[in-house]
């Protein structure tokens, strides 16, 4: 062989031997990312209160800081403030990767992730979802948590239904309970459905505080509860009436509105309070000002108190 081929030789293996280990590295890490994980020392019962200062380790593409007041004990308790402002940090949210947080979530007997919230900016509409999994199997919980500048309110989000839960990374094929036996992150961010990558922008400052993972031996769920509400449309896709069920774990003044794809507002079902239980509405098909609206894919929101469920509808004319 040539002086010339032989160094060609070795810049080829030298390349191949290169993508080899690429190769081996990515089959790591999606391996780590779907294999289940030992209990590892998921802290059931520690509460993140943020003390005076600090951010607790999270991170975000958000900015992050920490008052140091005004959190959920009053005054001289700080809070994670998350903000966006224009022109960039549209995506709202953080997460935390330390060992409190990340573990197989199952071995460990995590049922529940509590944590408190607050409109600390100008109200927006925001809806605050938290998710579950890894980077290449994540699922996010349906039921979005809507803070007020009035109060610190204690939102739940529950481990045991997977119903209550939507993939929205599927890169590696996994289930919900492979998500939580994998988990390697708390995370939060705002979103509204349909649920994907890509979270909604929107410009908002939402408070955090006393973030917590809990099993079945922890206290009582707090109020707002969100077992038992539910939101299901049928027919699907229907023409010329669809039937709205829902259910109420507990009474709540509840707005039921339909959206098109673009997000414009095109009926308002319902706007008053309810009781609890079981309930239904009726969908003509048409808009506030009784026109009928086009074919397509609409979205049917149900907010009740501080609690938001959405659910698609096809309309078929």
């Amino acid at each position: 062989m040539h002086r010339a081929d032989r160094t060609t030789g070795i810049r080829h293996g030298g390349a191949a031997l290169r993508a080899t280990a690429a190769f081996l590295t990515l089959v790591a890490i999606l391996t780590a990312a779907v294999v289940p994980q030992p209990a590892r020392a998921v802290a059931i019962g520690f509460i993140e209160r943020f003390q005076s200062s600090g951010v607790a380790g999270f991170l975000s593409g958000s900015t992050l800081s920490n008052p140091g007041t005004g959190g959920a004990d009053g005054a001289g308790d700080g809070y994670l403030l998350v903000a966006t402002a224009p022109p960039l940090n549209y995506f709202l949210g953080a997460f935390n990767t330390a060992p409190r947080y990340a573990g197989n979530l199952v071995a460990a007997g995590i049922t529940r992730m509590r944590l408190k919230l607050k409109d600390v900016g100008p109200t927006q509409a925001m809806e605050i979802h938290v998710t579950v999994g890894t980077s290449v199997n994540r699922w996010q919980y349906n039921v979005g948590f809507v803070p007020t500048p009035s109060a610190w309110t204690t939102f739940e989000a529950d481990l045991t239904d997977s119903t209550r839960w939507t993939q929205f990374i599927n890169l590696v094929p996994g289930t919900f309970t492979q998500a939580k036996q994998t988990h390697d992150r708390f995370h939060f961010r705002h979103d509204t459905a349909p649920y994907t990558f890509f979270a909604d922008s929107i410009v908002a400052d939402v408070g955090v505080d006393d973030v917590e993972m809990l099993n079945a031996l922890s206290d009582a769920p707090p109020s707002p509860s969100t077992r038992g509400l539910a939101l299901s449309v049928a027919p699907n896709p229907f023409n010329p009436r669809a039937t709205i069920a829902f259910s109420l774990p507990e009474p709540a003044n509840v707005r039921l509105e339909v959206y098109d794809a673009a997000g414009r507002k095109v009926r308002t079902l319902l706007a008053e309070q309810r009781a609890a239980g079981d309930q239904s509405m009726h969908w003509d098909g048409r808009d506030d000002a009784g026109r009928p609206a086009a074919s397509g894919s609409y979205l049917v929101r149900l907010q009740a108190g501080q609690l938001v469920l959405q659910a698609k509808a096809t309309l078929l004319q």
